[in-house]
């Protein structure tokens, strides 16, 4: 399937598919390159993982990865009492692409999997690499007023 540089390669052998885009390509959470990478993030004094659970038996998770580490990205699809939400988790984009066409670029494989699914992130400056969230403003994203939340959330407008 080839649309907009997006891919689903197949596997004969085991018949499984993995989604990329242009620039991210799915991993699964123990990848070399994502652990790597995890784990120089962990260390760093903004990252907590406390408030995030990678644990692919409780909700579905997306983990992406871009340039072998340069930014990593990781979706969770959650049961809501009125169906499913994915939010991203965790982002982080050490790289010298802007942070725009990498979201852009995420949302269009993360539709490509759950496609009708409400799609929101969190603020949480600990997991998400920005204090304010305004690159998800220009990504086209709006924010969303929530007062049960203490963290800015933005929700995918397209």
């Amino acid at each position: 399937m080839d649309n907009n540089n997006n891919h689903v390669k197949l596997n004969s052998f085991n018949c499984s598919f993995q989604l990329s885009g242009e620039y991210w390509e799915e991993v699964t959470l123990d990848d070399f390159y994502f652990e790597n990478a995890l784990e120089v993030y962990k260390k760093k004094e903004f990252f907590n993982q406390k408030k995030i659970e990678l644990n692919e038996g409780k909700t579905k998770i997306l983990p992406l990865i871009y340039n072998k580490g340069e930014g990593l990205m990781v979706w969770q699809r959650i049961k809501q009492d009125k169906g499913f939400e994915t939010e991203l988790v965790l982002f982080i984009n050490k790289s010298f692409v802007l942070s725009v066409p990498l979201i852009h670029d995420a949302v269009t494989i993360v539709k490509m999997l759950w496609n009708f699914d409400p799609i929101k992130v969190k603020i949480i400056p600990s997991n998400i690499a920005t204090q304010t969230g305004y690159c998800f403003e220009l990504a086209g994203w709006k924010k969303i007023i929530d007062k049960a939340e203490t963290v800015p959330v933005y929700r995918c407008t397209y």
